[in-house]
């Protein structure tokens, strides 16, 4: 191999450096999911991280000019073979990150694998290792000094890349920041007390911001993070944040708040940074143990660069008793906090509580002035084009009542109307009681003409009981399928614009697309609002169904990963309808509700497998290698009664049997029915699939469904 090759293999390397971190990443899910597992997920990462290393030397070796210069026989002859050895690390590490992420992804769960395959896989990359590390020791006395040292800045790269592996990335926990109005805020951004706690010039490290619903708590602590940001971009600080989203609460446990809080310190991180995090994180389960997340950010919080914490709505964190004494642990090593909560500053009365924490606590109350340039603000910009006049700001301003969320509904529905003289007359007759509001909001709903008027609530609904929030997209897709029909008419769909519209203020779209009620304090009046609920699942159910069932998936299976990625891109609500249809089938009563249109996405073969794919595909993966990998991966032969079983439909199940399906009937990795049904705790169709004798000793490769 000439060296104009070798530097061409460069490129396969960084392929290679892509399947390594993503066999990194995998291992580090994997065996934390995995009982008893600590000693061997040191020695697989100990390795895969060698790996890395190598390769990234490699990498420089080979694009090295010194080296290029260098082309005697014996370096001819070793770059002769390095085409093979990459062939075979390529195919090897394919193999082992395709067997991770089966084991990890396929229907959401972990599947275990056998000792001798994590084994072999250990075995394998130690070999690797060794083969491109003796090309690397050879050609390193021909590299010159300048060349080894910029592998430095690659290692710490590689190195922090290691440690955000193991971490949720904080956009799937957090909530975004609220957009806000500008020239807003300043009571508090140019407070002296706020200037004192930006910069260390006061005792006050930990300032407490409390106040009623609605009162501008979330718009405030995003202001302060966007000045902090502007701080931290220019290197002089670090800076992590965390807002609380109500619609999430499950998702925003301890360790998972505190993992997004070091998320964003080790992703900012220079090199003391990284020495101090993998120093804390380097024991097992470091990474999901909470004393030692905390330790992290305290540490980091020690360095040379002061330390910014953020939290937004401490009080809707199911977790906030624990949280506030990992609080008490980072405020002692001088980390600068601040906190937005309804509640006010506890009185700290935890035995470790040091005597030094000093917090400022402020009450909020919505200025005036934030109202009047949030009222200009949009009056500017709707179809008036007009600055309301100093009355109606009166009006407004005294109607809010000291709530931001009051004002902002209330002139959501002051531009709907059709001149300013209208505009008075509905602030006369506006409520300044928070529930009133909602109720008066929810009058406008109903009395609007049937179609908007079901539109609304559908939107509402669908945001409060869907799995997860959807993109705007998404929903518009979602709503525009039909039964019977097999493509989405564009002259179905709907838009943002009449979502928000009919929603009465209610509903909002966020910076990410993603449609959510405007504030917690609509999910709460909802929440005690759950008529018809049962309706809305069976809903959202029917329309996942239908949309599993539109082409191209009635076509068939994608018949690769780039084409099952063009089915992601091109309906937006696939992810969301793969992954959670079944889970809004809640009782036997809806699944005989929705027999025919379950059966008819389970019985016909197309829609069945295409199903499947979409629900085990790791559409996230970038990798096109990874990807294909994963694709190639994927089981197949499920019938209809396997996916029946997995999201445990009882009647459905008892049905097919009844019709007759096999109950022992095995798919590509020899799993059956009874196998799903277990793994997944649906006991009611355990029940059902062991009386029609379904296999209780059927093994995989060596697991019966009695191991789940």
């Amino acid at each position: 191999m000439a060296w104009h090759d070798a530097l061409g293999t460069a490129a396969s390397i960084s392929s290679l450096l892509q399947i390594t971190c993503q066999i990194t990443q995998f291992s580090y899910r994997y065996f934390s999911g995995v009982r008893d597992a600590h000693v061997t997920r040191e020695n697989y990462l100990r390795e895969s991280r060698a790996l890395v290393v190598v390769l990234l030397q490699l990498k420089q070796v080979l694009s090295s000019g010194d080296v290029q210069r260098h082309q005697d026989a014996a370096t001819r002859a070793r770059s002769a073979q390095l085409s093979s050895v990459m062939s075979d690390c390529a195919s090897g590490l394919s193999k082992i990150e395709s067997t991770l992420g089966k084991a990890l992804g396929h229907w959401g769960m972990i599947w275990p694998l056998q000792q001798e395959q994590i084994r072999s896989h250990i075995t394998a990359l130690q070999q690797y290792r060794c083969m491109l590390d003796s090309f690397v020791s050879a050609n390193v006395l021909a590299t010159t000094t300048a060349t080894l040292s910029r592998i430095d800045p690659l290692a710490l790269s590689n190195e922090r890349a290691q440690l955000l592996f193991a971490f949720p990335r904080p956009e799937t926990i957090s909530k975004p920041r609220i957009l806000t109005c500008p020239g807003t805020g300043k009571w508090f951004l140019e407070s002296t007390a706020y200037h004192q706690w930006l910069d260390g010039t006061s005792s006050v490290g930990f300032i407490w911001c409390h106040g009623p619903l609605g009162v501008g708590k979330s718009g405030l602590a995003s202001l302060v993070v966007d000045r902090l940001m502007e701080r931290q971009r220019l290197g002089g600080i670090y800076l992590c944040y965390f807002f609380s989203d109500f619609a999430a609460q499950e998702k925003q446990g301890l360790t998972n708040v505190l993992q997004s809080l070091v998320y964003q310190l080790i992703e900012q991180g220079d090199k003391e940074v990284i020495d101090c995090a993998n120093e804390s994180l380097k024991h097992f389960d470091a990474f999901k143990n909470p004393k030692v997340l905390a330790k992290v950010i305290s540490e980091i919080s020690r360095l040379s660069k002061p330390a910014f914490l953020v939290i937004d709505a401490e009080d809707e964190l199911i977790c906030r008793e624990s949280l506030r004494k990992s609080l008490l642990i980072m405020r002692n090593s001088k980390c600068r906090i601040l906190i937005t909560s309804r509640d006010q500053a506890p009185r700290w009365s935890y035995p470790t509580s040091p005597s030094s924490v000093a917090i400022l606590e402020i009450k909020m109350e919505c200025p005036v002035e934030d109202i009047i340039k949030h009222a200009t603000e949009r009056f500017q910009e709707s179809s008036f084009q007009i600055k309301p006049s100093a009355e109606l700001m009166k009006q407004i301003v005294q109607k809010s009542n000291g709530i931001f969320l009051i004002a902002h509904i209330l002139i959501e529905y002051l531009l709907q109307q059709t001149s300013v003289l209208e505009m008075k007359k509905v602030i006369q007759e506006s409520p300044t009681e928070m529930n009133e509001v909602f109720e008066s909001s929810l009058r406008r709903i109903d009395n609007q003409p049937p179609a908007l008027r079901r539109l609304a609530h559908r939107v509402i609904g669908w945001v409060v009981n869907t799995r997860e929030l959807l993109t705007v997209a998404a929903m518009i897709h979602a709503f525009a399928v039909e039964v019977d029909e097999d493509v989405i008419d564009p002259d179905g769909l709907t838009n943002s614009a009449l979502i928000l519209h009919v929603c009465a203020g209610l509903v909002t779209i966020d910076e990410t697309k993603t449609v959510r009620l405007v504030h917690t304090s609509v999910y709460e009046f909802f929440s005690t609002r759950q008529l018809g609920l049962k309706e809305v699942h069976t809903d959202i159910a029917r329309s996942c169904i239908l949309y599993l069932r539109l082409k191209p998936m009635s076509n068939g299976p994608a018949k690769d990963a780039r084409e099952l990625r063009k089915r992601f891109e091109d309906l937006p609500f696939l992810y969301y309808a793969s992954h959670h249809w079944g889970s809004h089938i809640q009782d036997e009563d809806s699944d005989e509700q929705l027999r025919s249109t379950i059966l008819g996405l389970l019985t016909n073969e197309n829609t069945r497998w295409s199903a499947v794919q979409s629900l085990q595909f790791h559409s996230e993966v970038g990798n096109t290698t990874i990807a294909s990998e994963f694709f190639a991966s994927i089981p197949i032969n499920q019938t209809a009664l396997h996916l029946s079983a997995y999201w445990g439909l009882s009647s459905t199940s008892r049905g097919l049997i009844g019709s007759g399906a096999n109950p022992t009937s095995r798919d590509s990795e020899l799993w059956t029915p009874l196998h799903w049904a277990a793994a997944n705790g649906h006991e009611k169709t355990v029940a059902i699939l062991i009386e029609a004798k379904s296999d209780l000793n059927a093994k995989d490769e060596g697991w019966t469904p009695l191991f789940w």
